[in-house]
């Protein structure tokens, strides 16, 4: 699931993110990406279910397309929608792929939602970057309540 405000582009994976989606994922953040004038801030909000799923190819992958979108990223917060040990280790990988990765973006991984929307407002104001955090933490609410509702759909 995807959406966007302004300059700001959020992703949700409910079901197990495979290279096709992947693809269309990146697709669909460069048509975003295209219409929104200079930088903008990537929040995915990453449900641990769904990673352990991944495989190491597809994590790779994974990382290669996130860095094509480095030019037009000011940002990156990833939002780990769990607590506990198996939300910790998702947390710490998310850090390890991004250490190592070549996105220069800034990027922040968090377990709650306000603690991320704070860092996320710093970095886009020493970005230079306005942003709604009003706007976006209300696009937040709406992305999660349909993600809710999409998952209790899925057997």
């Amino acid at each position: 699931m995807v959406a966007g405000t302004r300059n700001v582009f959020v992703s949700c994976w409910v079901r197990s993110p495979t290279r096709e989606r992947l693809d269309w994922l990146i697709a669909t953040q460069r048509t975003f990406a295209a219409a929104q004038p200079g930088r903008h801030a990537v929040i995915s909000l990453i449900d641990p279910k769904t990673g352990r799923e991944m495989d190491s190819a597809t994590r790779k992958y994974a990382g290669e397309l996130g860095a094509t979108m480095d030019a037009t990223t000011a940002a990156r917060l990833f939002i780990v929608l769990a607590d506990g040990f198996y939300a910790a280790m998702v947390r710490t990988a998310i850090s390890g792929v991004l250490l190592f990765s070549k996105d220069s973006a800034p990027y922040h991984v968090a377990t709650q939602h306000e603690s991320g929307m704070q860092w996320l407002e710093k970095a886009m104001t020493d970005a230079h970057i306005g942003m709604d955090g009003v706007r976006v933490r209300a696009l937040l609410h709406d992305v999660l309540s349909e993600t809710d509702r999409i998952k209790s759909a899925v057997p």
